[in-house]
């Protein structure tokens, strides 16, 4: 069975929580091109979805404005991860855990991206272009540098939550709540959504996916990802502003829902991850389980 890559995994967390699905298609880093996990353009997507940012390569001669600002709105998105780092860091060490090492990492980001905001604000107050130019180019290679090291911080914070629930053979599980959902294997799946989001990459090519009973849904433009093998992609596309209720069925996929309501019921051999606040039932032939979504690791706002 696989799964999809943590890294992804924790870009659709933070996409979801922090610009939404739509706005994460929208841009790329001031180069049009894509390093590492940016916030609003992560590595896996590909360069011609980018529609809405300058495209800014090296040796190119950009408009000094329509960078700055592409920058300034990547900077602000980053501040805005180093709050809900900074306190997803105190909560871990209330409830008792040892974070010395993810605590360096995060104060290594924040630090990167307060040198990004720095360079930014002396090319806004530089009097000549040529100054102007270098510090934008020194902003943009620490705003660069400083979220390509999320995918390490992501991982380090995965080893603080529990693991997944498991079912098999003629297992079958409920359930209800208000977050992200994240479902992995040969699987077959009912939802109902209040109304919410969700994206699937289909590793197999056979997934099912049954809509007849949802309403004004916006289907994205697919993007392409790295599966396990880096020669090859996936295609990962997502249903946004979805109500009403979705039946998906495949041998090797993987599905984040996001929703403040959603009720699944699920059937197969794979996994489940419940990040939010909500329960879950497992039906087992050995012995049935009852349990509470994990807390989500950035407080949604």
């Amino acid at each position: 069975m696989k799964k999809m890559a943590l890294v992804l995994i924790m870009f659709l967390i933070v996409i979801v929580l922090i610009s939404g699905f739509i706005d994460s298609a929208r841009n790329s880093d001031v180069h049009g091109e894509h390093h590492g996990l940016f916030i609003s353009h992560p590595l896996y997507v590909s360069k011609d979805l980018s529609d809405g940012g300058p495209s800014l390569r090296s040796g190119d001669k950009a408009a000094p404005k329509d960078e700055s600002s592409f920058l300034a709105d990547n900077i602000k998105k980053s501040d805005e991860m180093v709050a809900r780092l900074n306190s997803t860091v105190v909560r871990l060490k209330e409830e008792g855990n040892d974070v010395q090492e993810l605590e360096q990492m995060v104060d290594s980001y924040a630090l990167l991206v307060s040198e990004a905001k720095d360079y930014l604000s002396k090319a806004d107050t530089s009097s000549s272009l040529s100054d102007e130019h270098n510090y934008l180019v020194l902003s943009r290679d620490k705003i660069i540098l400083a979220n390509s090291e999320l995918k390490g911080i992501f991982d380090e914070m995965q080893t603080y939550l529990p693991g997944p629930v498991s079912i098999s053979g003629n297992d079958s599980l409920n359930v209800n709540g208000s977050g992200i959902v994240i479902l992995s294997g040969d699987l077959d799946i009912d939802f109902s959504l209040a109304m919410g989001k969700f994206s699937i990459v289909d590793f197999a090519g056979d997934l099912d996916i049954l809509t007849d009973k949802i309403y004004t849904p916006e289907i994205m433009s697919e993007k392409a990802i790295p599966s396990d093998n880096s020669e090859t992609t996936q295609k990962m596309f997502s249903y946004v502003d979805v109500q009403g209720n979705v039946t998906l069925s495949g041998s090797e996929f993987t599905v984040a829902i996001m929703s403040d309501d959603v009720s699944l019921y699920v059937k197969g051999n794979g996994e489940v991850e419940l990040y939010g606040n909500g329960s879950y039932y497992l039906d087992n032939a050995i012995m049935d389980k009852e349990g509470i979504w994990i807390s989500p690791m950035f407080d949604i706002d």
